[in-house]
């Protein structure tokens, strides 16, 4: 048995279990297996330097607990350990206590009653010992912290945060920095405040770099371009996502490459940066493809034959819109895939290729009867007037589109096979 100021850092083993699993709960937080070695060389010397001859607690009914705790039986966890702490209080068994007050601080948070939670939070950070640091000190705190502020205490959480961070920066380990910071980071993300996380973003990633784990700042760096999303800072989001590509390594996680690559894609489009999309779009594209997401890829496609159309790279234009007319027609867009058919028939044109277009106009003019997409049909009686072998004829189909155009009221249009019309009346 041991009174509080005694208590050792292996007597709280048993409640790092505990810890842990709330943690990850609460923030849905994975480190890496190469942070959480370091983390583990972090404490060790600490461990072993208190751990004497005594031993971590073994109590069945600690263990039964946990079971319901991890099983999502809140209240049967919260019954079981109210019988533990009474139990620990009258044995003063501290480091069953200590167990005892993070399973009932977890299973009311949960159950979502994070204010009845901080109490026991409370209760936990007295029976640990300040001295000295140790992981679970702030993980404890931080969770203290996420309380305070679910129960809308901001004093207070800020307060347990300041806590955490001079526990971890007693440690002087990067690894506990990093996890200090992904933490808070967390937090303050989930709750919308941009900021913040952001602030903890930018210091996990550069506890990551002295740790040399290059994914890991591939990581921070594309969530700090995904906070100044939030933000809509586009520069800042930009330089973010590119700095995640330049750090990661070639067999990152297609999740991380994809996260970086959308970024820029975002901002690329928020700041018409063409050469952004020439640069990062083609890569993009097949991220999106790899992991099966034919929408975005198809998406992407088209704002490179855009781009390919305004810098003049007719044989690149044509590619990214055949490519684009593929994928909508896989992916049963009939609306993307007329636009684009159209848009393709045009191209086709202008490099001299009539055989090629007008099997195409003569598809998109059935598709926008069928669609009564009557901007998209004009375009197409238009597009075939071209393939017409003399003045009378593209005349009469221009008369025609211009009719359809002007059912539209879209001006631009209007005017647009109006010029073609008159061009074409012009012509001996």
């Amino acid at each position: 048995m041991n009174d509080t100021n005694n208590l050792t850092a292996n007597d709280i083993n048993a409640t790092n279990v505990v810890v842990g699993q709330q943690f990850n709960s609460t923030f849905n937080l994975s480190l890496p297996q190469e942070v959480q070695r370091l983390l583990q060389s972090a404490v060790a010397a600490q461990m072993a330097g208190a751990a004497g001859e005594k031993g971590v607690t073994q109590s069945p009914a600690l263990e039964s607990a946990m079971v319901a705790l991890n099983a999502k039986q809140f209240e049967r966890a919260i019954a079981m350990a109210e019988r533990l702490s009474s139990q620990a209080a009258t044995e003063k068994n501290n480091d069953l206590l200590a167990s005892a007050e993070m399973i009932l601080g977890a299973a009311h948070n949960l159950a979502g009653r994070p204010g009845e939670s901080v109490p026991h939070f409370e209760r936990l950070l007295e029976l640990l010992p300040t001295d000295p640091p140790n992981l679970t000190r702030v993980q404890v705190l931080i969770m203290l912290g996420s309380m305070h502020g679910e129960a809308g205490h901001a004093e207070a959480a800020q307060r347990s945060f300041d806590q955490a961070r001079e526990q971890a920066a007693r440690f002087n380990e990067p690894a506990v920095d990093l996890f200090f910071e992904q933490s808070l980071a967390s937090w303050y993300g989930d709750r919308g405040d941009a900021r913040a996380a952001l602030a903890h973003l930018e210091r996990a990633e550069a506890a990551a770099k002295r740790l040399e784990l290059p994914d890991q700042v591939a990581f921070f760096a594309s969530q700090c371009a995904m906070q100044y999303q939030n933000l809509k800072d586009w520069p800042a989001s930009s330089t973010a996502a590119k700095r995640a590509l330049s750090a990661m390594t070639e067999n990152a996680p297609l999740i991380l490459r994809s996260n970086a690559l959308s970024a820029i894609a975002i901002a690329s489009g928020a700041l018409n940066d063409t050469d952004a999309l020439l640069e990062f779009g083609p890569r993009y594209i097949a991220i999106a493809i790899e992991g099966g997401n034919l929408e975005l890829a198809a998406g992407v496609y088209q704002r490179l034959a855009m781009a390919y159309l305004e810098r003049q790279m007719p044989a690149r234009h044509i590619a990214a819109l055949e490519q684009t007319v593929e994928l909508a027609r896989r992916l049963g867009q009939p609306d993307v895939e007329l636009m684009n058919t159209v848009s393709l028939g045009y191209a086709y044109g202008r490099a001299g290729w009539l055989t090629l277009a007008e099997p195409l106009f003569e598809r998109a003019l059935l598709m926008a009867q069928l669609q009564q997409n009557t901007k998209q049909l004009a375009l197409a009686q238009a597009g075939l007037a071209f393939a017409k072998p003399n003045r009378d004829e593209r005349v009469a189909a221009l008369e025609l589109a211009l009719t359809t155009a002007n059912a539209t009221h879209d001006q631009a249009l209007i005017d647009q096979v109006s010029g073609w019309l008159t061009q074409a009346k012009a012509q001996a």
